[in-house]
């Protein structure tokens, strides 16, 4: 083909009929398109443009050359279709920055046993990710990930809900379960005694933990915005989803109650959705004490969310940050579907209003104990998280 050879001596020896091809379209479509948007703008005497904080297009008002513009609109959302069809690199939507973001599969990490203390267990699929990504030495830095969790937290002493370091062991691992890779900790520390950065040592040193000492600002929903929104800053160019529920908070899903679901429920999420709610289910009462888990001693749940105040996952490049409902700067925000996905609020004995008596009703709810406690026991032993099992302290 001469046209091929002239241009391979133009370009090099690197381009193919195929892309050939795929460059005389383009350059077709876009001439009509600018012929019929040089037409409309010479011949209408009104064109105005507004761009809308939840949609990514412009709203375009138009007067005598709507059917000219129309076109030209058309031209061009060929054109961009037609260019999106590249081999190499996968498309969420054209103003995520993060198409490259592998997704963790089952496929990509074989499963595998190890045996600890005499008993054969399945190594979770976060932790072979993990184990991988050691063996080939990759730089955390370089890390791209898929639903990192955003957390503020103090663990202290005099804590009326007793929650200590077994607890936040319990909640990393159901998170790591759960879909999120990576976790961004400020410390809300009041004490230097107090700090997390040695106990959580073996997480951060493995790339699985980032800890932000923040205990200046002593307000707690400020510091909690101050924190979340710096994070956001540094570090939304390498996320797609950020989770932020605090210690006492699981997202649970009803409906997949394998490892993982966190992830599979964002892959079926629209691209124009910056921001989902999860309702707030209260977990309520001391439960069976007898239990080494949270989510093992506590099945007494609110029928209902009996407040408003749910807690977000989003896309960190579209919001600035707020407690339940960020500020959006694009996109919309939608609520969960409960039985697709909820927060279970594990309040513990803070729902009465003594030792026995209930003043919020509940029903048993059983699945989270019979579908998670064997993961989440399993997840801790084999990552020889001995010391996270306990029932003198939580709720």
């Amino acid at each position: 083909m001469p046209c091929l050879s002239a241009i391979r001596r133009l370009f090099g020896q690197c381009v193919t009929p195929r892309q050939l091809i795929k460059c005389l379209i383009l350059l077709t479509v876009l001439c009509f398109g600018l012929t019929n948007v040089y037409r409309a703008l010479t011949q209408s005497d009104y064109l105005t443009a507004r761009d809308s904080t939840t949609t990514t297009h412009s709203q375009l008002v138009l007067n005598k050359t709507r059917f000219s513009l129309f076109q030209s609109l058309f031209n061009f959302t060929i054109f961009n279709m037609i260019w999106s069809q590249s081999d190499t690199v996968p498309r969420e939507d054209y103003n995520d920055k993060l198409v490259r973001t592998k997704i963790v599969r089952q496929v990509d990490y074989p499963e595998y046993n190890v045996s600890l203390n005499g008993l054969v267990r399945t190594v979770p699929l976060w932790l072979r990710k993990l184990q991988k990504k050691q063996k080939t030495k990759v730089q955390s830095s370089d890390d791209y990930y898929f639903l990192t969790e955003l957390l503020q937290v103090r663990i202290y002493e005099s804590d009326k809900a007793k929650w200590s370091l077994k607890e936040l062991k319990q909640w990393m691992h159901y998170m790591f379960l759960a879909g999120v890779e990576h976790i961004y900790l400020c410390d809300h520390l009041l004490y230097e005694h107090e700090r997390l950065d040695l106990p959580l040592k073996r997480y951060i040193d493995a790339g699985l933990v980032t800890y932000l000492s923040r205990g200046v600002l002593r307000d707690a929903m400020l510091a909690q915005i101050e924190c979340y929104q710096y994070i956001i800053d540094r570090y939304k160019d390498k996320h797609m989803w950020q989770i932020a529920v605090d210690m006492d908070e699981y997202p649970f899903s009803a409906q997949d109650t394998k490892e993982n679901f966190l992830v599979r429920y964002l892959e079926r999420i629209p691209s124009n959705v910056s921001e989902i709610s999860l309702g707030n289910y209260l977990m309520l009462g001391q439960g069976n004490r007898s239990y080494q888990t949270v989510i093992e001693r506590i099945t007494q749940m609110t029928p209902y969310p009996p407040n408003s105040l749910v807690k977000p996952i989003y896309r960190p490049h579209r919001v600035q940050a707020s407690i339940h409902h960020n500020r959006l700067l694009s996109g919309s925000q939608v609520n969960a579907l409960p039985d697709q996905l909820k927060m279970l609020h594990y309040w513990g004995s803070r729902g009465h209003q003594d030792g026995s008596r209930e003043t919020i009703q509940t029903v048993e709810m059983t699945s989270m104990r019979e579908h998670w406690a064997a993961q989440l026991t399993n997840s801790l032993m084999t990552f020889e998280e001995l010391e996270a099992f306990g029932n003198m302290t939580g709720p």
